[in-house]
């Protein structure tokens, strides 16, 4: 697995207000690159983030919080020209939550475009999106130029992480890096809709409140 050597605890990346120095957050794009794994905070909780689109990283992930086979991961892009590299199309319905909701704790289902890696790919080939309200995390995804896998910092049963010393207890000597972006106050994580059923239906109630009858 990815780590440290000889099963240290990943080095820390402290991200300041800006986000990540322009040292570090290459530092964090070449471990992805070649398939690492990495822990980053967003706007719930810190998150475990690979690229989405190498299967083998997606695996990696898996193996990293001890994910049952079956759940996929959820994602980051970084705008809508990313989404379409990622989802079929996007409902009408769907589209006007993105509009209203995003950049946010909301993660839509969507119709998935073929040949992405299978621990992303929910039932009837779909896959769940968000754009990030995090800084750090859309820094990263920006930079990095695809989707990253979007969960949180944990082994599979286990708090989700509100701050990165939680996420090193837990994830630190399977990772590459933990970029910390101080505590956060998550309660419940993203919300997640169906978007590919009108009208859509809330899977997973989180920290966003979603009205959907006036989307």
């Amino acid at each position: 697995m990815s780590g440290g050597a000889a099963g240290e605890t990943a080095p820390v990346l402290h991200a300041g207000a800006d986000g990540l120095t322009e040292r570090d957050l290459a530092l964090v794009v070449e471990a992805l690159r070649r398939g690492e794994a990495i822990v980053y905070p967003t706007e719930t909780f810190y998150g475990l983030g690979a690229r989405a689109l190498d299967a083998a990283a997606v695996d990696r992930a898996q193996a990293i919080k001890g994910r049952p086979d079956g759940k996929p991961f959820p994602v980051l892009v970084a705008d809508l020209a990313m989404l379409d590299t990622v989802a079929a199309r996007v409902p009408g319905i769907a589209r006007r939550l993105i509009e209203r909701y995003w950049p946010g704790a909301l993660t839509v289902i969507l119709p998935a475009r073929d040949g992405l890696p299978a621990g992303v790919l929910g039932e009837g080939n779909t896959i769940a999106c968000r754009i990030s309200s995090a800084a750090i995390a859309n820094q990263i995804v920006r930079a990095l130029g695809e989707p990253l896998v979007a969960t949180s910092a944990n082994l599979s049963g286990e708090p989700s992480p509100r701050s990165a010393a939680d996420a090193a207890r837990q994830l630190g000597r399977r990772v590459r890096f933990i970029v910390d972006g101080g505590a956060l106050d998550g309660q419940l994580g993203s919300t997640i809709v169906d978007g590919t059923v009108d009208p859509p239906r809330i899977v997973r109630a989180g920290d966003l409140d979603v009205d959907l009858a006036h989307s």
